[in-house]
C-alpha cells in the first residue's frame, strides 16, 4: 500500500475514534447528570478533555506531527450540539396547558448519538488539518481565537451571574409573580346546569351498575377575580371541576358566552384556584399550588387562549440555570489554569529565542562562535556531544574566569557555582528545541478554547434565544 494512502487511512481513524469517543462521551456523562443532577456540559468537557492523550497516541501512529495540539482541537466540532441542546432544553415548556405527544422527543434522544459522533469525527479530522503540524499564522489565529473566546465567556458569565442574582430561575417563576390572587372554592348555587355524558377532564365514570345509572349534571360557577379583569368559570360534576379564564366585560360578567367545553385545568371542587399575572408577557397563569396543576393563557386581541409556557417565552425575566452558571465557571476555572500554564511554557520558549548557542565537546566544554570563552558543562550531566543551548549566556568577566587555565591540556580550573547544570543547557540546535515547546502552547490554547465554548455554549443560547 503506498505511504500517502496508508497515511490517509490512519487520518481517518482518528477521526473515528474522535467520533467514539465523543458518542461514548454523550452517553456516560447524560447517565451520570440526569442521576445525580450534575451539569451535564461541563461533565462532557471534562470527559472530552481527559480523553485527549487518547486521541493524541492515535494521532501519534498516523504520523501527526503534533499528536496533542491535533487532539486539543478535536472537541471545538461539538460546540454547535452544545448549542443545540441547550436550545432544546430553553424549548421545553415548564407549564403544558395542551396535551403533549413525546414522540419528537424520543426521535431526538435517538439521533442525537449519530449527531455527536459525526461531529465528533468531523473534530478530529479538522483539529488534525489546523494544527497537526507547525504553521505559525494558524498557531497565531488560534492563539488569537483563544483569548477572544475566554475574554467573551468571563464577559456572559458574569451577566449571566448578574440576571442569577435578580431573576428567579423556571421552576420558581410562577411562585415569584407577584399580585397572586386566591379563589376560593366553588360555593353556593350554580350559574346554569347542564347534563353531561363525560366527566371533567376525561376523568373515567363513575364505576359500579348504580355509578353508571346516575345521571351526570354539570354545575357551572363563574366568579370574577378581585382586581383583575377576568373571570374564572369553573365547571364542576360531584367533585370534580375543569376551569378556564375568561376576560371580564362591565358588570363584572364575561365578555363572551361560556363554551360548551371549558378549556383549560382540572381541579376538585374544594380546591381554591391561585390567579397570577404577568402583565409583561400578557401571561396569566392559574394554579400551581393547593395540588392544582398550573395552566397558562396568554392575552391576544382581546381573548384569551391557552399557552405552554417555557423558558424561551419569559427568557429576558428569568435567571440561566444554575448548573449552566457551574458549568461556565468550572469552564473558565480551567482556562485560567491552561493559560497559567501557557505563560510558563511561553517563558521558557522566549528563554531559548534568546539562549547562546554553543557545541559540546568530548571533554565537556561548550565552545561558542566568535570570541566568547569555553564554558564547562557540570560532570554529572550526560549530555551528548554536539550543538547545545546555554539559557544563562556569561558575561566576559565570568566568561573569562571560568575558561580553562593556560598549559592545561584538557582540564581547566573553573569555579563550581558558573558549571553549566541541567537548568541552563539544553541539547539540540534551536528549532528543534523550541518546536515542542511551540506545539505545548499551541495545545493549551485548543484546551482552552475547547473547555471555554463547550461550557460557555447553553450560557450563550440563553441570550441568543431566550
Amino acid at each position: 500500500m503506498p505511504p500517502s494512502v496508508l497515511t490517509g487511512a490512519r487520518v481517518l481513524a482518528v477521526g473515528a475514534l474522535s467520533g467514539g469517543v465523543s458518542v461514548a462521551a454523550l452517553v456516560v456523562t447524560g447517565s451520570f447528570a440526569a442521576a445525580l443532577d450534575l451539569p451535564f456540559p461541563a461533565l462532557f468537557a471534562a470527559a472530552l478533555l481527559a480523553a485527549t492523550p487518547l486521541l493524541a497516541s492515535v494521532a501519534r501512529w498516523a504520523g501527526v506531527d503534533r499528536p496533542y495540539t491535533a487532539a486539543a482541537f478535536a472537541p471545538l466540532a461539538l460546540f454547535p450540539m452544545l448549542l443545540l441542546y441547550a436550545s432544546y432544553g430553553l424549548s421545553q415548556p415548564h407549564i403544558v396547558s395542551h396535551w403533549r405527544c413525546g414522540t419528537g422527543d424520543v426521535g431526538l434522544l435517538m439521533l442525537a448519538p449519530f449527531a455527536f459522533g459525526m461531529l465528533g469525527s468531523l473534530g478530529g479530522l479538522l483539529g488534525v488539518a489546523l494544527a497537526g503540524r507547525e504553521r505559525r499564522t494558524m498557531d497565531t489565529v488560534l492563539r488569537a481565537f483563544a483569548l477572544a473566546s475566554t475574554a467573551l465567556a468571563v464577559a456572559l458569565w458574569a451577566m449571566s451571574a448578574v440576571k442569577a442574582a435578580r431573576y428567579p430561575v423556571i421552576a420558581d417563576y410562577v411562585e415569584a409573580l407577584p399580585g397572586a390572587v386566591t379563589v376560593p372554592p366553588v360555593a353556593g348555587e350554580p350559574l346554569e346546569r347542564r347534563p353531561r355524558t363525560e366527566m371533567p377532564g376525561g376523568l373515567a365514570l363513575p364505576s359500579g351498575e348504580e355509578g353508571a345509572k346516575k345521571p351526570l349534571v354539570e354545575e357551572r360557577f363563574v366568579d370574577p377575580v378581585p382586581g383583575h379583569p377576568v373571570t374564572l368559570v369553573r365547571a364542576c360534576v360531584d367533585e370534580h371541576c375543569t376551569f378556564t379564564l375568561l376576560p371580564t366585560a362591565g358588570g363584572g360578567t364575561p365578555s363572551e358566552a361560556l363554551p360548551d367545553h371549558l378549556a383549560g385545568g382540572t381541579s376538585k371542587r374544594a380546591q381554591p384556584i391561585v390567579v397570577r399575572h404577568d402583565p409583561a408577557h400578557r401571561l396569566w397563569i392559574l394554579g400551581g399550588v393547593h395540588d392544582v396543576q398550573a395552566v397558562a393563557f396568554e392575552e391576544s386581541g382581546g381573548k384569551l387562549s391557552l399557552a405552554d409556557v417555557g423558558p424561551r417565552d419569559v427568557g429576558d425575566a428569568l435567571s440561566p440555570p444554575l448548573d449552566w452558571l457551574v458549568a461556565g465557571a468550572l469552564g473558565l476555572l480551567f482556562a485560567v489554569l491552561a493559560q497559567a500554564w501557557r505563560w510558563r511554557e511561553a517563558a521558557r520558549l522566549t528563554h531559548v529565542g534568546r539562549a547562546l548557542e554553543g557545541t559540546l565537546g568530548e571533554q565537556g566544554w561548550v565552545s561558542f562562535a566568535g570570541a566568547m570563552p569555553a564554558r564547562r558543562v557540570a560532570p554529572e550531566l550526560s549530555l551528548p556531544p554536539g550543538p547545545v543551548l546555554v539559557l544563562d549566556a556569561p558575561s566576559s568577566s565570568d566568561a573569562h574566569a571560568d575558561a580553562p587555565a593556560q598549559g592545561a591540556a584538557g582540564s581547566g580550573v573553573y569555579r563550581d557555582g558558573l558549571l553549566l547544570g541541567a537548568d541552563t543547557v539544553v541539547a539540540g540546535e534551536r528549532t528543534a528545541v523550541m518546536a515542542p515547546l511551540r506545539a505545548q502552547c499551541v495545545m493549551l490554547d485548543g484546551l482552552t478554547l475547547s473547555a471555554v465554548l463547550l461550557t460557555a455554549a447553553p450560557l450563550l443560547c440563553t441570550w441568543l434565544f431566550a
